[in-house]
């Protein structure tokens, strides 16, 4: 279990602990302890609070540094830090997470529920398909406009199979708009690659952003193999540092069954047969086995740059793969999600749940936010948190395919643009300042697994390298946040 502990200067303020809420993927669920109520746990909110909240979020205004005359109160700013910009939003059908069995299972179950003779609202929308999709496709280009302007740090695209996020330039200090994709699978890549759009895949180095997966499939030795962990990053015309490492065949045992499979498949040519038939002697299934083994997997993930996220977005307002044609969900666009406002966007809170427990003998208030909980929330709840209470605990509960997100960006080969240029650039996206400065370092590769103390000082990005990219425990005591990337043990 890895362990790191970050020390914050008791002020005001609160320095940030940089990369401890950095991590770029998507959460469900996130549970905080602490010893004494606060934010909506202590009070129900009250009217100026919640209009406070909700004026501040589709304004951009956070706090008392906005200058303005709202409610700073913490109730008011806890709700703020609960709201979400959502599109589509369809009163009792879980947009969210699209992917898998559990959205489609509890859709199922409220469907079977309506026994009335009236047509249930989480049935298919065959009739309402067309405007769904015409009112998806403008919020998408309106969300596209928004990153290419910088006004949007970054938006996700949640589809029944796969998942993106789109950043503006500068985010990570990567200095052009980029995408990132992730599962997929061969027959999505070579319909992105039949598009026009090259993309590279950071974390398997066996496939570049100009070939594609048959053409690299066919080639033999260390051009069909994948790199090793621990090889230098030497591959910069790869766009690929340390790339994660892939298993490739046996290449003593490929070759003779291959070469088997190829004087099978000539042998029964000269007799005339259809060796279509025949799916156990055709070469190609077996040399594209390797090609297989990373579908679905983090290994899949693709990195599409500017100009190619134009291409980007163009597939995805025209591919059949992005919307489901059966089921329960059949002819419901993919969910948007937003930090800002955009065209067709629905302001919805997350769910929001308090109680109180009793752990060792003293009495603790537990406090769960449910939803699609976006990258910089987590920071700006415990950054609300630190001002109120001087110790809690949280745990997060990610999507797992989202968890590529977090760490392929160290794998990336760039030329970083200046911080200073990168937070000037973003300085209309939507964030507060202290978030936004996060958002804009470049994250690197965690230097040890072992335990670690970084002194929250002005020269803290010369320590990034001892921080984490991904977490699911974090604990805040006497000024010091600790975290793990592992679930905490309960007994």
């Amino acid at each position: 279990m890895k362990h790191k502990e970050l020390e914050v200067p008791a002020s005001p303020g609160w320095v940030r602990p940089d990369d401890v809420m950095k991590a770029r993927k998507l959460k469900v669920k996130r549970r905080a302890l602490q010893a004494r109520m606060c934010g909506s746990n202590s009070k129900p909110i009250m009217t100026c609070e919640e209009a406070s909240g909700t004026t501040g979020m589709a304004r951009c205004l956070w706090g008392s540094k906005s200058n303005s005359d709202l409610d700073t109160s913490p109730n008011s700013e806890f709700y703020q830090r609960c709201l979400v910009w959502q599109h589509p939003s369809i009163p009792g059908v879980p947009l969210f997470p699209r992917e898998g069995s559990k959205a489609n299972s509890a859709l199922s179950r409220s469907a079977s529920s309506n026994s009335n003779g009236v047509v249930s609202s989480t049935g298919p929308y065959a009739g309402l398909s067309e405007p769904l999709m015409a009112a998806w496709r403008e919020a998408l280009r309106s969300l596209h406009q928004l990153i290419r302007v910088r006004q949007c740090p970054y938006f996700y695209v949640c589809a029944p199979t796969f998942t993106v996020v789109y950043r503006a330039a500068g985010v990570c200090g990567i200095p052009q708009a980029h995408a990132l994709l992730t599962p997929t699978t061969r027959g999505l890549r070579r319909a992105i690659k039949e598009e026009g759009i090259d993309f590279k895949m950071p974390l398997c180095k066996q496939f570049s952003s100009s070939q594609s997966d048959g053409s690299l499939s066919s080639k033999s030795g260390s051009d069909n193999s994948c790199a090793s962990l621990a090889s230098s990053p030497t591959s910069a015309t790869e766009g690929v540092s340390s790339p994660l490492p892939c298993k490739p065949p046996a290449a003593d045992e490929d070759d003779g069954v291959i070469d088997d499979g190829e004087d099978a498949t000539s042998f029964l040519a000269n007799l005339g047969v259809d060796t279509s038939q025949f799916a156990n002697l055709n070469p190609d299934r077996i040399v594209n086995s390797s090609v297989h083994e990373i579908d679905r997997s983090p290994l899949s993930l693709l990195y599409i740059a500017d100009p190619d996220t134009h291409g980007l977005t163009n597939f995805l307002l025209n591919s059949p793969s992005c919307v489901q044609h059966t089921g329960p969900m059949a002819g419901v666009p993919p969910t948007l999600l937003a930090p800002v406002a955009f065209q067709g966007a629905t302001l919805l809170p997350y769910k929001v749940k308090g109680s109180s427990i009793r752990m060792e003998g003293k009495l603790k208030h537990s406090m769960e936010v449910a939803g699609p909980i976006l990258p910089h929330t987590p920071l700006q709840l415990s950054s609300l948190l630190t001002q109120h209470l001087q110790n809690f605990a949280f745990t997060a509960t990610p999507v797992a395919s989202t968890l590529s997100f977090s760490t392929c960006t160290p794998h990336l080969s760039y030329n970083s643009m200046s911080k200073a240029f990168a937070e000037g650039g973003l300085v209309d996206c939507g964030l507060e300042a202290s978030v936004r400065s996060i958002v804009c370092d470049r994250p690197h590769h965690q230097a040890s697994s072992g335990p670690s103390e970084t002194q929250a000082t002005d020269d803290l990005k010369d320590h990034t390298a001892d921080l984490p990219l991904t977490y699911r425990h974090v604990k805040y005591s006497e000024g010091k946040f600790t975290w793990t990337d592992q679930m905490p043990t309960t007994r």
